[in-house]
């Protein structure tokens, strides 16, 4: 009787330790970045700290930034939409993950991507953006 007590507090205390690994989501446990250039636990963090913040500058990688915000799809794109139209950016149109702005004539398309089901991720072109890495568009 003994043995099933300790057998019993040793299920429960690593069921206990399993849920609070799972509900804190190490870094470890997110999928494949899809720029290289920063590590998943300084995109977690980024996203993670004040995370009614508008959308953050993650990465720049060759061509493109890429953004992120910790929100569902709709409310990414809204925070999107307002944070380029606040840089003088009209939203023309969206078609699929891709969102069409224009500014002086110039017109440039971001894509969107659900990361997991916390985060959303844009990819922009780099040259709309003067910022570096951590800061909030």
């Amino acid at each position: 009787m003994h043995m099933y007590k300790k057998a019993a507090a040793f299920t429960c205390l690593l069921t206990i330790l399993a849920i609070n690994i799972l509900a804190a989501r190490p870094p470890f446990l997110y999928p494949a970045l899809p720029f290289d250039s920063v590590s998943k636990s300084t995109v977690v963090s980024l996203l993670q700290e004040n995370p009614n913040d508008r959308v953050k500058l993650l990465a720049v990688d060759g061509e493109y930034v890429w953004y992120g915000t910790k929100a569902s799809q709709g409310l990414a794109a809204e925070r999107l939409k307002s944070t380029l139209e606040a840089k003088g950016w009209l939203f023309l149109q969206q078609e699929g993950s891709g969102y069409f702005f224009e500014k002086d004539r110039e017109k440039i398309v971001i894509t969107s991507q659900m990361w997991n089901r916390e985060f959303v991720f844009f990819k922009a072109p780099n040259w709309i953006t003067y910022e570096t890495p951590t800061r909030s568009m």
